[in-house]
């Protein structure tokens, strides 16, 4: 049984997936680790290469393309590590980062940990963003606070026993795995370094064209909607005190905000969900007429009030 199995699902990206691989050994010799990559229907000669590999700890799946979840739901079925790390094909880890990470896991004896992610690539500086060293995790994955890019946690295998990704999700998928997750966990850790790079290039990105496909409204519903996902499990487990309460209020509001200016009658449906969960909510402001207004009726006619002057900034 290896130490840790890190998933790769893979579509036609063969120069991208030989250096995430490579990342996953980088550094690491200290522990025992399988590849498990699973090809989603390639057709550039990723199946080929991966079938002449004689390396034994690298271990392909081929399936017909089915999409990334169903490929990393693949994946963590035949895994076998004590720990898991999911990894896109087109990131990296950091060099002797899995270690590290996999130590804190064991001396620590908690569910999963997390650290700090790098971006580079031909689209961006290179640039660390640093996670926050949060007391609870789903109230900061909720506000924000926290990258949900797969390969900045590591998670016991224990804790992934029930928990799948989900497959009819076009976008936000990351996000969606980390807050089902992490209302699960009882106990985590951060590791106070870089464990995972993120590679920002040119190349084709599925999710980002359907993003881009979807209105601002749509996309801000989705994120609305897996808080709210986030709020009933926790509820469901007795596990939704008022700090939870309203870091999820808030990130409601954030995306609310946003939809706004777009889609006032969503902005309003999302505001009535946001009072529910946290019937004291009020917005932080930093202008005098809009905490006035706030103040005196609610932060929903406040944005009404604003509408005309929001849209004519956003059409300038």
């Amino acid at each position: 049984m290896p130490d840790v199995s890190v998933i790769i699902p893979t579509y036609n990206r063969l120069s991208f997936l030989k250096t995430a691989i490579a990342s996953c050994f980088e550094g690491n010799n200290g522990i025992d680790i399988e590849v498990v990559v699973v090809d989603d229907g390639s057709t550039d000669g990723t199946r080929e290469w991966l079938k002449a590999l004689q390396d034994t700890r690298i271990r392909p799946i081929l399936q017909q393309h089915k999409g990334a979840q169903h490929a990393r739901n693949a994946g963590l079925n035949a895994s076998g590590g004590d720990a898991i790390k999911f990894l896109d094909d087109d990131d990296r880890l950091a060099s002797g980062a899995l270690t590290i990470e996999f130590e804190t896991l064991r001396r620590k004896k908690v569910d999963l940990c997390y650290g700090h992610l790098k971006f580079v690539g031909d689209r961006t500086e290179d640039k660390v963003s640093y996670q926050k060293d949060t007391k609870d995790l789903i109230s900061s994955i909720f506000l924000g606070e926290i990258y949900t890019q797969p390969h900045v946690f590591l998670f016991s295998s224990e804790l992934l026993e029930d928990i799948v990704w989900n497959e009819r999700l076009k976008y936000e998928q990351d996000k969606d795995f980390a807050i089902r997750v992490s209302a699960n966990v009882k106990s985590f850790a951060i590791v106070d370094r870089v464990v995972g790079i993120s590679n920002v290039h040119s190349g084709k990105r599925i999710t980002t064209e359907k993003k881009l496909k979807d209105s601002v409204s749509d996309r801000c519903k989705i994120r609305i909607h897996l808080i709210e996902r986030g709020v009933d499990e926790l509820n469901s487990k007795d596990q939704l005190n008022v700090r939870r309460q309203k870091a999820a209020a808030r990130g409601i509001w954030h995306s609310a905000y946003m939809m706004a200016v777009h889609d006032f009658r969503g902005f309003f449906n999302a505001w009535r969900k946001l009072k529910k969960i946290d019937p004291m909510f009020t917005p932080k402001r930093s202008d005098l007429f809009s905490k006035t207004v706030d103040s005196f009726f609610s932060p929903a006619l406040t944005e009404f009030i604003k509408l005309p002057v929001r849209k004519l900034k956003r059409n300038k």
